[in-house]
Formats: structure tokens, C-alpha cells, sequence
């Protein structure tokens, strides 16, 4: 189940975390600055990740997905990065599934 959130948070810094001008406007930190938590860290400690990731696939322009890849990512995103392990997928065949370009 650890595998399955690192691989979560793995796809969500992909996604996200090199567009830190999307991610601020959310006000969305992936960095650490002077040693400090980083918001992500404190929105993981509060299971808010979730929903944050909700609001960056939706901040995705139209041109870049359809309404079909948002909901797949939405549906990855909420069986991997919820904060209870038993709360998270346990066949990585399915999140796989759910990332693939063609849905």
C-alpha cells in the first residue's frame, strides 16, 4: 500500500510539480524552502490531497485532456493518495489502466 501512495505522489509531482506556476495559483508548494514543511506535506497530514489533486486536474486545459482523462485521473488519484492504506488500490494493473493516453 506504501507502493501504491508513493506511486501516487509520484504521478501527481510528474503532473504537477514542474508546473509551479499552475500549482501557485492553487497555492500548491512542491519545494521546501529554509528547512520548513511545504504545504503538500501539510495538506497529506490533513487529507486534503484528494481534493488539491481534484482542483489541479481541473485547472488542466480542455486542449490537453478531455473530460474522459479527467476522470480517469481523478478516479488514480483518489485510489492512490488517501491517507488510510486500507483506503488505497491494491492492483497496480488498474491504476495503470487508468493512466493510459487512449481513454
Amino acid at each position: 500500500m506504501t507502493d501504491v501512495y508513493s506511486f501516487g505522489m509520484l504521478c501527481l509531482w510528474v503532473l504537477f510539480g514542474s508546473t509551479q506556476k499552475e500549482c501557485r495559483s492553487e497555492g500548491i508548494s512542491f519545494h521546501a524552502s529554509n528547512g520548513q514543511r511545504t504545504p503538500l506535506e501539510h495538506l497529506k497530514d490533513d487529507d486534503e490531497l484528494g481534493a488539491v489533486a481534484n482542483q489541479l486536474v481541473d485547472s488542466i486545459p480542455l486542449a490537453s485532456f478531455n473530460a474522459g482523462h479527467r476522470i480517469c485521473l481523478k478516479e488514480f488519484f483518489h485510489l492512490t493518495i488517501q491517507l488510510k492504506p486500507e483506503n488505497r488500490a491494491s492492483e497496480l494493473d488498474k491504476l495503470v489502466g487508468l493512466l493510459r493516453h487512449e481513454r
